[in-house]
């Protein structure tokens, strides 16, 4: 586990010491303990007064394979921010579609074909209007937006999102809980209460609110409800980081309750 998903078990389970009245404490990382064949360990353990916790962690994307298609756009197209300087009073806003970029390509000359394009085409491009534009070369349309700002030139880059955003974030979250079930539902054979904890970290996509929905659109109570006794949500793109109670014991929240564990005037918050 890496430290960021330590710290967000560790802001559930004071957010949870103070909800519940009990003092829970954290008692272990199974996985970094296991040594057995066979069953595998969920992400933390709790004690408390009256029950043991078992919690399994799960960071969701957007959309469908949002963080393979983050690395690879920043790779291609994040050196056209960096490095721009060609046109100092041109401001261009450069976008491409979600999973634009194909597998077998050689991105530093595919950026080189696109820098080399926008070097001799910019001057031509209409001015405070978007152009779709085809490169001879590049397999994918950029939609371009040109302004001038003297002395203000540079490149921003971004996708377009998809279109079915909204039912692509449901099935990420579907698939999301069928993963754990068979981790937690083996903890509560053994007499755990089980915790699941959803993080999501993209902000500009998603919010607390948007997430909130789309769980409850993925969620099957014949299936998630008798393995899943908790369910929490962690937006931690922002500071103070956001916990959202989803379903508590038999109880499903109708709508998102926010709290924030780590801001200053909690009373069990920390820094």
């Amino acid at each position: 586990m890496t430290d960021k998903e330590k710290k967000v078990i560790e802001v559930l389970r004071l957010h949870v010491c103070k909800t519940s009245g009990e003092a829970i404490r954290h008692e272990s990382y199974p996985e970094e303990i296991h040594v057995s064949i066979g069953e595998r360990p969920c992400d933390a353990t709790w004690q408390g007064p009256h029950r043991a916790y078992a919690i399994e962690h799960t960071t969701i994307d957007s959309f469908v394979g949002q963080r393979h298609d983050d690395d690879r756009f920043c790779k291609l197209m994040g050196t056209l921010e960096k490095e721009w300087s060609d046109y100092p009073d041109d401001w261009l806003e450069i976008a491409i579609d979600v999973a634009a970029i194909p597998n077998g390509l050689n991105w530093g000359d595919l950026s080189n074909q696109i820098r080399a394009w926008l070097n001799q085409n910019v001057p031509s491009l209409p001015c405070n209007c978007q152009s779709t534009v085809k490169i001879p070369g590049v397999p994918f349309d950029l939609c371009i937006s040109r302004e001038k700002l003297p002395g203000q030139g540079r490149v921003l880059v971004a996708r377009l999102k998809p279109v079915d955003l909204s039912e692509q974030r449901v099935t990420v979250i579907h698939e999301a809980l069928d993963k754990k079930i068979g981790v937690l539902q083996q903890y509560k054979n053994r007499g755990y209460s089980s915790v699941l904890l959803i993080e999501s970290s993209d902000f500009a996509l998603s919010s607390r609110d948007i997430i909130f929905k789309a769980l409850h659109d993925a969620y099957q109570p014949e299936t998630d409800g008798p393995v899943f006794d908790q369910i929490y949500i962690a937006t931690t793109g922002t500071n103070p980081w956001c916990i959202v109670p989803f379903k508590t014991g038999k109880e499903i929240m109708k709508e998102p309750n926010p709290y924030w564990p780590t801001a200053p005037d909690y009373p069990l918050g920390i820094s």
